[in-house]
């Protein structure tokens, strides 16, 4: 009975944290959406309102005495949210193409939970103050990035190479490994007595470009083909080369 008091006293204040909670989740959640990211507008409600209810549901039972005089400690609930909430933000890492996406979501899921346990402990000001400041980093800071860094600007490799029982390939490989390039989207054909090996890179940043002159120190290579702008792979059926691809014979 003591329990059911205690909730009925706070109830209004627990209103608006639920609230609060949710508007600053949806906004977040907004952006996300927006950016056409999985952690959208109903996932950062649910988690910062979830966030928020543990942390409620602490400082109930700390109040109410529910786990016995001087043992109801308000952290332990809450505590479990933060290593809990690594879960869900590592569900939303994906590795493909040679590069980790989804880390952004990652982080903006754990900020998320942290908004929430803030709000729940009634900080609400603190709660609404971060996340203004997720939303600054996520928007504002994003051009910013772009101003200064610079897109990846997607292009397209295909490399010739001699089918010499597979000893140039296996460098190849080598060389893409040796860079953290995924092997996904790697495309071989057959032509005869020579391979054709192609996939996707980013032309725009140098250190991201810089291996495709490793493939010229490789006696096996015959040619190092590039086009810019591709927005798929090529088939992988064997056949005549695509005609948007430039022919070069020096290195990029």
């Amino acid at each position: 009975m003591d329990s059911l008091f205690t909730i009925h006293e706070f109830t209004p204040r627990i209103l608006v944290q639920i609230v609060a909670a949710m508007l600053c989740g949806g906004l977040i959640g907004l952006e996300r959406e927006r950016a056409g990211k999985a952690t959208g507008f109903r996932t950062c409600i649910l988690i910062c309102v979830g966030a928020a209810l543990y942390m409620i549901l602490s400082d109930l039972v700390g109040r109410s005495g529910a786990l016995g005089e001087n043992h109801g400690d308000p952290g332990r609930i809450a505590a479990q949210v933060v290593s809990g909430i690594g879960f869900i933000g590592g569900g939303a890492i994906l590795q493909t193409r040679g590069t980790v996406q989804g880390m952004t979501s990652a982080a903006t899921i754990w900020v998320v939970a942290a908004i929430g346990l803030s709000i729940g402990a009634g900080y609400l000001v603190i709660g609404v103050i971060f996340s203004i400041v997720v939303l600054v980093a996520l928007v504002a800071l994003w051009h910013i990035e772009r101003l200064v860094v610079g897109r990846c600007d997607r292009a397209r490799c295909e490399l010739v190479f001699r089918a010499d029982d597979g000893a140039t390939r296996a460098r190849i490989v080598e060389i893409l490994e040796d860079q953290n390039r995924g092997l996904d989207d790697v495309v071989l054909d057959d032509l005869g007595d020579s391979l054709r090996m192609t996939f996707e890179y980013c032309k725009a940043h140098p250190e991201h470009r810089r291996f495709i002159n490793d493939f010229w120190k490789l006696d096996g290579v015959r040619s190092v083909r590039t086009a810019a702008g591709v927005p798929t792979s090529p088939s992988r059926r064997s056949g005549p080369r695509p005609p948007d691809i430039e022919n070069r014979s020096c290195p990029i």
